[in-house]
């Protein structure tokens, strides 16, 4: 089994120090009161290494805030460099289900031939159905049994490793205005799979 490490990046989005499993404040600094007021945006750049040459699906597990993940044009993004129309990957709450599609809340972002991680399976959407309500089908080539409603779905991408080299990727958290008091931000919730 590969051995992966996660780093963080310095303000230019070149690589800084490794981060230990649920470390807090790796990625983000702590939320404060004002930000959880008056709402708040953050990114941050994040690195993966691997100890072997593989092929790795990343998603977001549920979290207190709304979380995204997504990959820049370059890897030596910095956040000024972000162009704000980069393709989004999240999580959704599964509303119905059968063995070849679910049904799930979503604001659009989502697109055919996607990944879709599910309590550790991985899933390729086949098509992806506006229901006109507010709601999508997304439906499978194989059969996603195992999926129910009311389950938390995400969206994955695919990073290709090479050992012993790391690889960029972002993570942005969205905290609405007047939100709940939580402690921090939730970066900790990546999902990494092959």
């Amino acid at each position: 089994m590969a051995t992966r490490i996660f780093y963080n990046s310095n303000t230019d989005g070149t690589i800084n120090a490794q981060v230990t499993s649920g470390q807090v404040g790796a990625f983000f600094s702590s939320l404060t009161t004002v930000e959880r007021l008056n709402g708040d945006t953050e990114l941050a750049k994040i690195w993966i290494e691997s100890d072997t040459t593989e092929t790795v699906f990343i998603g977001v597990a549920e979290g207190d805030y709304d979380s995204f993940l997504f990959v820049s044009a370059n890897e030596a993004d910095a956040e000024g460099d972000l162009l704000g129309t980069e393709y989004l990957y999240t999580e959704y709450e599964v509303i119905s289900a059968t063995d070849t599609y679910i049904i799930v809340t979503d604001d659009g972002n989502l697109r055919a031939n996607d990944y879709l991680i599910s309590s550790g399976e991985l899933y390729q959407i086949n098509t992806v159905t506006d229901m006109l309500d507010g709601t999508y089908k997304l439906e499978f080539p194989m059969a996603t049994g195992a999926i129910s409603a009311g389950a938390m779905v995400s969206t994955a991408f695919v990073l290709n490793l090479t050992a012993a080299t790391p690889k960029p990727f972002w993570a942005k958290e969205v905290v609405a205005a007047g939100s709940p008091r939580y402690a921090s931000y939730t970066s900790s919730n990546i999902i990494v799979g092959n």
